[in-house]
């Protein structure tokens, strides 16, 4: 702004000094020519006046703004809206009617959905070390491990919730250090992206690190930790969930298009077996439920019947295809405190998943291919934190997935995801008629999804 206050000035003094060299010879002309030169200097003088104004406020504005901090606060999200394509045979022990009255209904096998899931981030750089992040999203029922929104209700309004709010701490003296505390986003990582254990929507709270160390040439040593708050309880033991990771990563190129990963995992669920399933009292999500405390309940409310020491054990390794990178990859849990078989008479303790993936949707006009074989036996996992779309959610399930991914830009994506899926139910839970749940889709189960998925 200031060059243009200089520029005005030295246009007038220009004016100025062309007219002292060349005076008008009439006086009634000066006097005119002189009016006139005087009411454009005043009406410059307005400019400039309105300017400084206008300059002062964007100073005070921007000022308050830094201020406040807003200028740090980096804002994105994402817009996705599904179509979804259900298929399933529920086989019960009174196929065609209705637990517990017995009322003869029709059983639908297809079921279509439209749902939508809305993300909106703040990410608040407070200083070199400390961040704070906040996370709105869409969803259902306060879902623990989906944000789906379902096209529902005549026409009635959407809930808004909050899905992240946590700090970022990340000291500058110990660089790959990052501690949080609050609702995050998992720490753990996932081999292939796989959702054996965790459902990918799930935000654990509690406190957790995470700490990367790359000082050894080619190689990435990583170590990760969480102490989570499942259920507090005011008149009871409190449910909580311990876990430690450890990960080796070595690159054999030094673009890292060539590398090989080797990963161990920990969780160890306090107070589990005995209490309530976790999320919701009506469903088990394919775990194993205490029948005594399940029949005291007058199935009102379920017990889990065994507790969840979770050993994991996965490898990784990505190499290029052409231009394409490919990556195998492998997850193999074993829940170590499983012991009791109320409901299988297998033992149910393992879960696996092997699978593979080519290309990677990071530029325009680019794709990607995916598919995975998973076994989860009825209490390998939590079932309540578990995929939310395989076999319909939960455990106790098998069964391929099939993906396409296609970027149309950088902001819009387009993706197709198929499951091919076996439930395994349990007729004792059958029996109780709060607690179908997820054992009412015994057999088999497809699931088709089309995504549009647009980032800003």
């Amino acid at each position: 702004m200031s060059r243009w206050l200089w520029a005005v000035i030295g246009s007038l003094g220009c004016a100025a000094a062309a007219f002292a060299q060349d005076p008008p010879p009439d006086s009634g002309e000066l006097k005119g020519e002189i009016e006139r030169l005087r009411k454009v200097v005043l009406d410059e003088q307005q400019v400039i006046a309105d300017c400084m104004k206008r300059i002062d406020q964007l100073e005070t504005s921007k000022t308050a703004v830094e201020k406040n901090g807003f200028d740090k606060v980096k804002v994105s999200g994402d817009l996705r809206y599904r179509f979804e394509y259900i298929h399933q045979d529920p086989s019960t022990l009174f196929p065609g009617y209705r637990i517990p009255n017995l009322i003869p209904v029709k059983t639908p096998d297809t079921r279509d959905r439209q749902r939508l899931r809305l993300r909106l981030n703040f990410n608040w750089k407070i200083s070199d070390e400390w961040n704070a992040v906040a996370q709105l999203a869409s969803g259902e029922n306060y879902d623990p491990i989906s944000t789906n929104q379902s096209l529902t209700g005549g026409f009635s309004k959407k809930p808004i919730a909050i899905d992240l709010l946590y700090f970022d701490y990340h000291p500058v003296a110990l660089t790959g250090l990052n501690v949080y505390g609050g609702k995050m986003k998992n720490p753990f990582y996932t081999p292939g992206k796989t959702q054996t254990i965790w459902d990918q929507d799930l935000t654990p709270e509690g406190l957790a690190f995470t700490y990367t160390n790359r000082a050894i040439d080619n190689w990435e040593l990583s170590l990760n930790g969480g102490y989570f708050q499942i259920q507090e309880n005011s008149t009871d033991y409190d449910s909580q969930l311990l876990g430690v990771q450890g990960i080796a990563k070595y690159s054999f190129t030094e673009d890292g298009l060539t590398s090989a990963l080797l990963g161990l995992s920990y969780y160890d669920y306090i107070h589990a077996k005995g209490f309530r399933t976790f999320y919701t009292n009506t469903d088990n999500f394919g775990n194993s439920l205490n029948p005594i405390m399940l029949s005291a309940a007058a199935d009102a409310m379920g017990f889990y019947a065994q507790d969840y020491n979770l050993a994991e054990a996965f490898a990784e390794v990505t190499f290029p295809v052409g231009r394409l990178p490919l990556t195998i990859y492998g997850d193999y849990v074993v829940n170590t405190a499983r012991a009791d078989r109320y409901f299988d008479q297998s033992r149910g303790d393992t879960a696996w998943a092997l699978g593979l993936s080519l290309g990677k949707c990071v530029a325009p006009k680019s794709w990607a291919l995916k598919y995975e074989y998973r076994d989860v036996q009825r209490d390998a996992v939590v079932g309540a934190f578990t995929d939310s779309d395989f076999s319909g959610g939960g455990a106790n399930a098998r069964g391929h997935i099939l993906g396409a991914e296609y970027a149309a830009t950088s902001s819009v994506r387009l993706a197709l995801t198929y499951f091919i899926n076996d439930n395994r139910g349990s007729d004792w839970i059958r029996l109780l008629p709060v607690w179908g749940g997820r054992e009412n889709v015994d057999g088999p189960y497809q699931r088709l999804q089309a995504d549009l998925n647009i980032k800003f």
